[in-house]
């Protein structure tokens, strides 16, 4: 409830942005996680994040998942397959992308104007120990994915909390 009324909170005050989100990103993200929609001809950063959910997780969790009727994947619940189907697609895109990783660089060249003078702390950002490490830090980077995501939870209450305070006060 409270990440609800936050949203409609950032959405009041970004207005255009919003409804830019709602009628044109939503509906192609949507697509894009349930493997619908191939990736544009000049992507540099595909959408890999079905494909990272699907690597992160493990055989136990799946099991306790299935016994508690819930799932953390958003196709497993609504389909006759369990989403075996959806997933094999992800895991499918995932090769693409490895397979033309050449093309995505050519592409990221081709926007960036000379990638090769861009420094090494640039190209930390897109590294996943730089995000782990940026959300949880050294020591909570190392920790398993239970606790990184209890971790992020609280994190997700603090800044909806700082919200809630500032629409409270500017009422």
């Amino acid at each position: 409830q409270r990440l609800t009324a936050t949203w409609h909170m950032v959405r009041q005050k970004f207005t255009d942005s919003a409804f830019s989100f709602e009628s044109k990103l939503r509906s192609t993200l949507k697509s894009m996680n349930e493997c619908n929609n191939p990736q544009a001809p000049n992507t540099v950063i595909p959408h890999i994040l079905p494909f990272v959910m699907i690597c992160e997780r493990d055989l136990e969790d799946i099991y306790s998942l299935r016994r508690k009727e819930e799932s953390l994947l958003q196709w497993e619940s609504s389909s006759s397959d369990y989403g075996l189907q959806m997933m094999l697609q992800h895991l499918q895109e995932g090769r693409t992308f490895a397979q033309n990783l050449a093309t995505y660089r050519r592409n990221a060249e081709l926007i960036l104007d000379d990638p090769e003078s861009l420094e090494d702390l640039i190209l930390d950002v897109f590294r996943t120990e730089f995000h782990l490490k940026f959300l949880f830090g050294s020591r909570g980077a190392l920790r398993d994915s239970q606790e990184r995501h209890a971790k992020f939870n609280q994190i997700l209450s603090a800044l909806s909390a700082h919200c809630e305070s500032s629409v409270e006060s500017s009422v």
